[in-house]
Protein backbone atom coordinates (compact mmCIF):
# COMPACT_ATOMS: atom_id res chain seq x y z
CA UNK A 1 0.00 0.00 0.00
CA UNK A 2 3.22 2.07 -0.41
CA UNK A 3 2.65 3.10 3.55
CA UNK A 4 6.38 3.30 4.93
CA UNK A 5 5.88 5.41 7.73
CA UNK A 6 4.00 5.89 11.16
CA UNK A 7 2.91 9.16 9.53
CA UNK A 8 1.42 7.80 6.76
CA UNK A 9 -0.19 4.88 8.36
CA UNK A 10 -1.48 7.74 10.78
CA UNK A 11 -2.81 9.77 7.69
CA UNK A 12 -4.14 6.63 6.03
CA UNK A 13 -8.02 7.03 4.71
CA UNK A 14 -9.30 4.39 7.68
CA UNK A 15 -11.96 2.90 5.08
CA UNK A 16 -8.98 1.54 2.63
CA UNK A 17 -7.64 0.00 5.82
CA UNK A 18 -10.15 -2.09 7.54
CA UNK A 19 -11.44 -3.29 3.38
CA UNK A 20 -7.61 -4.22 3.73
CA UNK A 21 -7.28 -5.63 7.24
CA UNK A 22 -10.69 -6.28 8.52
CA UNK A 23 -11.52 -4.45 12.13
CA UNK A 24 -7.35 -4.58 12.97
CA UNK A 25 -7.03 -2.02 10.06
CA UNK A 26 -9.02 0.33 12.28
CA UNK A 27 -6.93 -0.32 15.57
CA UNK A 28 -3.27 0.43 13.21
CA UNK A 29 -4.75 3.95 12.62
CA UNK A 30 -5.91 4.42 16.09
CA UNK A 31 -2.57 2.81 17.25
CA UNK A 32 -0.53 5.32 14.67
CA UNK A 33 -2.11 8.54 16.31
CA UNK A 34 -1.23 6.80 20.08
CA UNK A 35 -4.56 6.17 21.15
CA UNK A 36 -5.53 3.18 22.93
CA UNK A 37 -8.61 2.85 24.43
CA UNK A 38 -8.45 -0.73 26.09
CA UNK A 39 -9.32 -1.11 29.74
CA UNK A 40 -6.52 -1.19 32.20
CA UNK A 41 -6.04 -4.92 33.43
CA UNK A 42 -5.17 -4.72 36.93
CA UNK A 43 -5.04 -8.76 36.43
CA UNK A 44 -4.42 -10.35 33.24
CA UNK A 45 -7.02 -12.29 31.77
CA UNK A 46 -5.98 -15.83 30.45
CA UNK A 47 -4.99 -15.91 26.69
CA UNK A 48 -7.97 -16.50 24.29
CA UNK A 49 -5.71 -17.69 21.83
CA UNK A 50 -2.08 -18.34 20.92
CA UNK A 51 -0.99 -17.06 18.03
CA UNK A 52 2.36 -15.80 15.22
CA UNK A 53 2.09 -14.94 11.85
CA UNK A 54 5.05 -14.12 9.94
CA UNK A 55 5.17 -12.17 6.60
CA UNK A 56 7.69 -13.31 3.71
CA UNK A 57 10.24 -10.76 1.41
CA UNK A 58 9.13 -12.94 -1.19
CA UNK A 59 6.21 -15.27 -2.10
CA UNK A 60 6.75 -18.84 -1.75
CA UNK A 61 5.54 -21.47 -3.76
CA UNK A 62 6.89 -24.61 -3.40
CA UNK A 63 5.21 -27.49 -0.82
CA UNK A 64 8.88 -27.59 1.07
CA UNK A 65 8.71 -23.73 1.74
CA UNK A 66 5.85 -23.64 3.04
CA UNK A 67 6.51 -26.64 5.66
CA UNK A 68 9.58 -25.04 6.51
CA UNK A 69 8.00 -22.06 7.78
CA UNK A 70 4.89 -23.66 9.33
CA UNK A 71 7.30 -25.42 11.15
CA UNK A 72 9.09 -22.90 12.96
CA UNK A 73 5.39 -21.50 13.64
CA UNK A 74 4.17 -24.17 15.41
CA UNK A 75 7.22 -24.47 17.70
CA UNK A 76 7.29 -20.80 18.83
CA UNK A 77 3.03 -20.83 19.43
CA UNK A 78 3.56 -24.14 20.90
CA UNK A 79 6.66 -22.93 23.59
CA UNK A 80 3.83 -20.07 24.34
CA UNK A 81 1.15 -22.54 24.80
CA UNK A 82 3.48 -23.90 27.34
CA UNK A 83 4.90 -21.06 28.96
CA UNK A 84 1.37 -20.28 30.00
CA UNK A 85 0.37 -23.83 31.27
CA UNK A 86 -2.41 -24.49 28.88
CA UNK A 87 -3.25 -26.58 26.28
CA UNK A 88 -5.46 -26.01 22.97
CA UNK A 89 -8.41 -28.73 21.54
CA UNK A 90 -8.05 -26.25 18.08
CA UNK A 91 -5.25 -25.17 15.62
CA UNK A 92 -5.88 -22.50 12.57
CA UNK A 93 -3.76 -21.15 9.71
CA UNK A 94 -3.78 -18.05 8.15
CA UNK A 95 -2.72 -18.10 4.46
CA UNK A 96 -2.22 -14.30 2.75
CA UNK A 97 -1.28 -14.04 -1.02
CA UNK A 98 0.03 -11.12 -2.78
CA UNK A 99 -2.85 -9.75 -3.60
CA UNK A 100 -3.97 -9.57 0.13
CA UNK A 101 -6.39 -12.61 -0.33
CA UNK A 102 -7.38 -14.24 2.88
CA UNK A 103 -8.10 -17.14 4.00
CA UNK A 104 -8.48 -19.17 7.42
CA UNK A 105 -9.35 -22.40 8.17
CA UNK A 106 -9.37 -24.31 11.31
CA UNK A 107 -9.63 -28.10 12.62
CA UNK A 108 -10.17 -29.69 15.89
CA UNK A 109 -7.96 -32.18 17.46
CA UNK A 110 -9.48 -35.28 19.08
CA UNK A 111 -7.05 -34.67 22.18
CA UNK A 112 -5.87 -31.51 23.51
CA UNK A 113 -2.49 -30.80 23.34
CA UNK A 114 0.44 -28.32 24.21
CA UNK A 115 2.94 -30.35 21.58
CA UNK A 116 4.79 -28.31 18.61
CA UNK A 117 4.62 -31.87 16.62
CA UNK A 118 1.14 -32.21 16.75
CA UNK A 119 0.29 -28.00 16.00
CA UNK A 120 2.64 -28.49 13.42
CA UNK A 121 0.94 -32.06 11.49
CA UNK A 122 -2.50 -30.14 11.66
CA UNK A 123 -1.38 -27.25 10.22
CA UNK A 124 0.30 -29.07 7.05
CA UNK A 125 -2.73 -30.90 6.55
CA UNK A 126 -4.79 -27.77 6.75
CA UNK A 127 -2.23 -25.95 4.20
CA UNK A 128 -2.47 -28.97 2.09
CA UNK A 129 -5.73 -28.89 2.10
CA UNK A 130 -6.72 -25.27 1.09
CA UNK A 131 -3.70 -24.65 -1.09
CA UNK A 132 -2.04 -25.67 -3.93
CA UNK A 133 1.37 -25.91 -4.62
CA UNK A 134 2.74 -22.99 -7.27
CA UNK A 135 -0.10 -20.43 -5.52
CA UNK A 136 2.09 -17.83 -3.86
CA UNK A 137 2.32 -17.10 -0.64
CA UNK A 138 3.03 -13.72 0.72
CA UNK A 139 2.48 -14.26 4.39
CA UNK A 140 1.63 -17.75 7.07
CA UNK A 141 0.27 -17.72 10.36
CA UNK A 142 -0.75 -20.41 12.79
CA UNK A 143 -3.28 -19.92 15.51
CA UNK A 144 -3.78 -22.27 19.05
CA UNK A 145 -7.69 -21.98 19.69
CA UNK A 146 -10.03 -23.77 22.51
CA UNK A 147 -7.61 -22.93 25.17
CA UNK A 148 -7.77 -24.83 28.87
CA UNK A 149 -5.33 -24.39 31.54
CA UNK A 150 -3.30 -28.14 31.56
CA UNK A 151 -3.59 -28.82 35.33
CA UNK A 152 -7.75 -28.82 34.47
CA UNK A 153 -8.10 -30.85 30.62
CA UNK A 154 -8.22 -34.13 31.29
CA UNK A 155 -6.34 -36.16 28.55
CA UNK A 156 -7.28 -39.84 27.10
CA UNK A 157 -4.87 -41.53 26.36
CA UNK A 158 -4.56 -45.46 24.83
CA UNK A 159 -2.34 -47.96 26.29
CA UNK A 160 1.04 -46.70 23.97
CA UNK A 161 0.47 -43.05 24.64
CA UNK A 162 -0.29 -43.74 28.15
CA UNK A 163 3.61 -45.34 28.30
CA UNK A 164 5.19 -42.56 25.52
CA UNK A 165 3.89 -39.29 26.63
CA UNK A 166 5.58 -38.49 29.94
CA UNK A 167 8.87 -39.78 28.81
CA UNK A 168 8.24 -36.77 25.59
CA UNK A 169 6.98 -34.63 27.70
CA UNK A 170 10.31 -34.88 29.96
CA UNK A 171 12.72 -34.17 26.88
CA UNK A 172 10.70 -31.19 25.81
CA UNK A 173 11.04 -29.80 29.22
CA UNK A 174 14.63 -30.47 29.26
CA UNK A 175 14.72 -28.39 25.47
CA UNK A 176 12.48 -25.93 27.25
CA UNK A 177 14.64 -25.22 29.99
CA UNK A 178 17.92 -24.99 27.57
CA UNK A 179 16.18 -22.64 25.35
CA UNK A 180 15.00 -20.42 28.28
CA UNK A 181 18.21 -20.08 29.53
CA UNK A 182 20.32 -20.46 26.12
CA UNK A 183 17.99 -18.64 23.84
CA UNK A 184 15.64 -19.94 21.55
CA UNK A 185 18.10 -21.00 18.46
CA UNK A 186 19.98 -23.18 21.50
CA UNK A 187 18.07 -26.30 20.86
CA UNK A 188 16.72 -26.93 16.74
CA UNK A 189 15.64 -29.64 15.06
CA UNK A 190 17.56 -29.65 11.42
CA UNK A 191 14.16 -28.65 9.83
CA UNK A 192 14.30 -25.06 11.83
CA UNK A 193 18.15 -24.36 10.67
CA UNK A 194 16.93 -21.80 8.00
CA UNK A 195 17.46 -17.96 6.60
CA UNK A 196 13.98 -17.16 5.94
CA UNK A 197 12.00 -15.11 7.93
CA UNK A 198 9.97 -17.46 10.14
CA UNK A 199 13.22 -17.84 12.29
CA UNK A 200 13.26 -14.18 13.08
CA UNK A 201 9.77 -15.58 15.57
CA UNK A 202 12.99 -17.23 18.12
CA UNK A 203 14.19 -13.61 18.40
CA UNK A 204 12.33 -11.48 21.07
CA UNK A 205 13.26 -7.96 19.95
CA UNK A 206 12.76 -9.37 15.90
CA UNK A 207 9.58 -11.69 16.09
CA UNK A 208 6.48 -12.14 13.86
CA UNK A 209 3.64 -10.36 14.66
CA UNK A 210 0.87 -12.04 17.69
CA UNK A 211 -2.58 -10.76 17.84
CA UNK A 212 -3.56 -8.06 19.85
CA UNK A 213 -5.60 -8.58 22.97
CA UNK A 214 -8.19 -5.70 22.16
CA UNK A 215 -8.51 -6.86 18.61
CA UNK A 216 -9.38 -10.73 20.14
CA UNK A 217 -11.92 -8.36 22.24
CA UNK A 218 -12.91 -6.08 19.20
CA UNK A 219 -13.65 -9.00 16.92
CA UNK A 220 -15.08 -11.20 19.34
CA UNK A 221 -17.81 -8.47 20.57
CA UNK A 222 -18.41 -8.23 16.63
CA UNK A 223 -19.10 -12.00 15.65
Amino acid sequence: MNITTIGELAAADEKLLKDKFGVYGAWMKRAAHGLDDAPVEPVREAAKSVGHTTTLPADLTKREEFRRVLLNLADQTARRLRREGMMCKAVQITIRDPDMKTITRSHTVDVPTESAEDVYKVACKLMDANWREGEPVRLLGITLQSLSPKTETPVQLDLFEYEETPRKEQLVSVLDRLRDKFGESAVLTAGMLTNDPSALIRNKKIRGTSLQTDFLREKGDGE
